[in-house]
């Protein structure tokens, strides 16, 4: 159960940081025109 748990919160923290990851690009291409 805990190992499970553990999976849960990876897989939250790897989704996030590729959000933050998608935000930062287009922050960027907004940036440089």
């Amino acid at each position: 159960m805990e190992s499970f748990i553990d999976a849960n919160i990876q897989t939250k923290k790897t989704k996030s940081s590729l959000l933050y990851i998608k935000y930062i690009k287009l922050y960027k291409k907004l940036t440089q025109t």
